[in-house]
């Protein structure tokens, strides 16, 4: 693990293997998501993967406070300056996808391409009854419950077999360390997402090229978070993940890596952004 300096703390980061850069932002509960990523050669053979920790996960920084959307789009620059890296392919899931979507509006000219798996889009009408959902299971969370939060919560996203699933691709004791980190899920990064303004103007001004993966069996927001993202943000290209649902990157890896890599080696860093 390699030691980041961001505004009141240190961030936990490593990479694998060397090219192209691609940055990967990790959405909540499971910090370790692209694990399995990094053992894919379509990836690893051709591409620099960085991945970092975010604030309240693992040995990086806690949170003391509310931390805006903007402010962890801060933090995933200064990982792109402490390994000196000019322009990334930036891969974000989930909630990290709306962090990549930041990083993509605050700063386009450090990002190739973005990749975007399932970002957490709330401008669609499913997301008032999945909010719905996130809320009855902070309730499980608020009775002092965390392992029931965590496990209600990547059912919702993961369905009945998460855990058989997410088992392929991440670390021995990944169930523990969530329920050690969902506190983070409740006290801070749902309310900031619920402050996240991304709506069709925003999107219209991202003219990087990007990528957008689906799950083909994920539930309905995605779907129309997927739908959403076709038709507005310009030129997007689209991939849907054989027999996966929203973690798509731990249930199929082999299919997402493919994905990510012919793209990435189509829109290397340095290319130009597409036209309005």
């Amino acid at each position: 693990m390699d030691s980041i300096s961001v505004s009141s703390g240190q961030l936990e980061g490593w990479t694998v293997g060397s090219g192209e850069p691609v940055l990967f932002i990790h959405g909540v509960i499971i910090a370790d998501a692209f694990r399995g990523l990094e053992q894919q050669p379509d990836l690893a053979d051709s591409c620099q993967l960085i991945s970092y920790h975010r604030r309240g996960f693992f040995g990086s920084v806690d949170h003391d406070g509310a931390f805006s959307i903007a402010q962890q789009s801060a933090d995933a620059r200064a990982v792109l300056s402490h390994y000196g890296i000019d322009s990334a392919h930036v891969v974000g899931h989930s909630y990290g996808g709306a962090i990549a979507l930041q990083l993509a509006m605050d700063t386009p000219e450090l990002v190739a391409s973005l990749g975007l798996l399932e970002p957490a889009i709330l401008a669609v009408p499913a997301a008032a009854e999945f909010m719905e959902g996130a809320q009855a299971i902070a309730g499980i969370w608020a009775s002092g419950d965390k392992a029931g939060a965590v496990g209600a919560f990547l059912q919702a996203v993961g369905g009945p077999d998460y855990r058989a699933a997410v088992d392929q691709t991440v670390p021995d004791g990944w169930f523990d360390q969530a329920v050690s980190e969902v506190d983070v899920l409740f006290e801070v990064e749902l309310p900031a997402l619920g402050e996240w303004l991304f709506g069709p103007e925003q999107a219209a001004g991202i003219t990087l090229p990007s990528i957008a993966l689906l799950g083909e069996q994920s539930a309905e927001i995605f779907q129309q978070g997927f739908a959403w993202q076709q038709e507005h943000l310009p030129g997007v290209e689209t991939f849907t993940v054989p027999g996966a649902n929203h973690i798509l990157q731990m249930m199929n890896p082999s299919a997402v890596a493919g994905a990510l890599a012919s793209f990435v080696a189509r829109h290397r860093a340095g290319s130009p952004a597409l036209p309005h």
